[in-house]
């Protein structure tokens, strides 16, 4: 199964849901930037981070991130703060060295019923969306019993 939403489509629901405009640009099939415009003291600057799907071992997705130093800043002290705020994401979420990030889709209340029937095997980025492929599971009920 594949799944292809556009950066227009995704753009539009981080609008709807965080307020923030976040424009992607393509990087390479595996790395997208995401860039958006931060208020800092009086002035409005425009921040960019490369993120990287380095592997998926459903239901978790492995990520990278790289900005330059500032970013890289701002991105671990945001992940910490979604963590304290939204404490679900505590379990979802892991941050190892290197600007590693894990996310464990089974663990998150929005995706866990998703992941139990769809396994998702490959994130590629294109020029203008972003496709993941997936393997439906097959149900408990059909599942064969020991």
């Amino acid at each position: 199964m594949t799944i292809e939403l556009t950066y227009e489509e995704l753009s539009a629901i981080i609008a709807d849901k965080t307020g923030r405009i976040v424009t992607f640009t393509y990087v390479n099939p595996s790395t997208v930037r995401l860039t958006t415009p931060v208020k800092i003291l009086l002035a409005k600057v425009t921040v960019s981070v490369n993120i990287t799907v380095e592997s998926i071992d459903s239901p978790v997705v492995n990520l990278s991130y790289d900005g330059n130093f500032g970013v890289d800043m701002i991105a671990g002290g945001a992940l910490s703060l979604l963590k304290s705020k939204i404490p679900e994401l505590s379990t979802v979420i892991e941050t190892f060295p290197g600007k590693k990030v894990a996310i464990d889709l089974s663990k998150l209340k929005h995706t866990a019923s998703v992941v139990s029937r769809l396994s998702p095997r490959t994130v590629e980025f294109g020029e203008r969306s972003v496709t993941l492929t997936a393997t439906l599971l097959p149900s408990p009920a059909t599942l064969p019993s020991d």
